[in-house]
């Protein structure tokens, strides 16, 4: 069994891992480009 100690270490350290996670997320969502359904569409072969 867990000491409470480490319990407590491992919901901190993946509790800031969540919030790191959701941040990048955001961030990445702001600065990123727009995709439509339509961008995800199979290109034609090149010629």
């Amino acid at each position: 069994m867990l000491s409470p100690g480490f319990a407590a270490i491992v919901a901190v350290v993946g509790a800031m891992g969540a919030v790191a996670g959701a941040t990048a997320l955001q961030v990445g969502r702001k600065i990123g480009p727009e995709l439509k359904a339509t961008d995800l569409l199979p290109a034609a072969p090149p010629r």
